[in-house]
């Protein structure tokens, strides 16, 4: 057993440490898969209960399978778990095979393969201060075509509630992306993530007419991403985006941009904030979006770029947000009920916002200058974040 991890939530009693096993101990020197004896240490990892592990890496060559409401713990950006070999990386290092209730990922580095929250809902998931990085590309250089769920750092397929999504860095893996969460979402913070060099921070989906509630998706940092900063299907009430700061987006190339367009129908776009889900009384205000300086409809830069696109409920607010070069700053096209749109700051854009033909819609006192230098407020933003650890 191990001393607490400081932070874990549990005790000292129901610890186990990997390198403290017996005949099961692995040692954490990078040498050898260590894939057999971690997924015999998990396999004893009772209810309530949490495995260690030390600094250190571990190459594994298979997903390691999690059947127990048992948390990963190990020490803040110095527990490094590796998918081996490197030319086949694509593979989730951790999966859950039922329903999950007060679980923890936490403290780890996810080297070339992530975390799949599998046979949910789930509720109450921590997953806290992880380091995902190093996935595959989507076309890898022997050749090999990657999947959209090899390249996935978070993925949840049935539900979450009670859970958050925090202070986790996602990576110097340009094709891939930091979270998916599919089916319900209710009372899910998405909140202080760091995305640098992929392709999405976040995207979630749910189907049918249900209605969600109170989720958080506030001051998330995402810089160099080829498509979007936070992309929201789901029909969530109360929902708070809050505080997001997203720059720098890459050039989607156009091999990228072609297979977005035969998956989709539609070349891709580089959004900062979309928010596709009719969701009664969002709050969308205090986001930073600072633009690629693309044409809006140039299709060989790989689309437009929005900086905010609004399908939201009626009852929302947009205020206080800072756009530049996005083109358009805010398009509110299919929008439903009564929004305001107020108090927002938008330079260098085209045009600075499309409000569709929405009639309900309020829009006032918004600012808008086609050339940025002149613009006090331009010359006052934050500063680009730094990587958080």
């Amino acid at each position: 057993m191990a001393t607490t991890p400081q932070g874990s939530g549990t005790t000292q009693s129901n610890i186990i440490d990997v390198t403290k096993m017996g005949n099961l101990s692995v040692r954490p020197d990078g040498s050898a898969d260590v894939m057999n004896k971690l997924q015999a240490i998990i396999q004893r990892c009772p209810d309530g209960g949490a495995v260690y592990f030390p600094p250190g890496v571990y190459p594994i060559t298979k997903s390691l399978d999690i059947s127990t409401n048992c948390s990963m713990l190990g020490e803040r950006g110095k527990s490094v778990i590796s998918t081996r070999p490197v030319g086949k990386r694509g593979f989730f290092v951790f999966v859950t095979r039922k329903q999950m209730k007060k679980i923890s990922f936490r403290g780890l580095v996810f080297e070339g393969g992530g975390i799949f929250l599998e046979s949910g809902p789930h509720e109450q998931v921590t997953i806290r201060e992880n380091i995902f990085r190093d996935f595959p590309l989507e076309l890898a250089p022997s050749g090999r075509k990657t999947t959209f769920y090899e390249r996935v750092s978070i993925f949840c397929s049935l539900g979450l509630t009670n859970s958050e999504i925090a202070d986790n860095i996602f990576e110097n893996s340009p094709d891939s992306y930091g979270a998916e969460i599919w089916g319900p979402i209710t009372r899910v913070k998405f909140n202080r993530n760091y995305c640098y060099n992929i392709r999405q921070c976040l995207h979630t989906t749910s189907w049918g007419e249900a209605r969600y509630s109170s989720a958080e998706f506030n001051y998330n940092v995402g810089l160099k991403l080829s498509r979007m900063g936070i992309e929201i299907q789901s029909t969530i009430d109360d929902a708070q985006i809050i505080g997001n700061y997203l720059a720098g987006w890459r050039n989607i190339n156009p091999p990228e941009d072609g297979a977005c367009a035969a998956r989709y129908g539609y070349d891709c776009d580089s959004m900062g904030l979309s928010l596709a889900f009719g969701g009664l009384r969002a709050v969308i205000k205090d986001n930073v979006i600072l633009g690629p300086s693309k044409r809006f409809g140039d299709s060989t830069e790989g689309g437009t770029s929005f900086g905010i696109e609004l399908s939201t409920g009626a009852g929302s607010v947009t205020t206080n947000n800072y756009i530049v070069n996005m083109a358009p700053a805010i398009e509110a096209m299919y929008a439903k009920g009564r929004h305001v749109t107020k108090d927002n700051y938008m330079c260098g854009s085209p045009y600075a916002t499309e409000l569709g033909w929405n009639s309900r819609w309020s829009n006032s006192q918004n600012t808008f200058s086609a050339n940025c230098s002149t613009i006090p407020w331009a010359k006052s933003l934050p500063p680009v974040p730094k990587r958080p650890f």
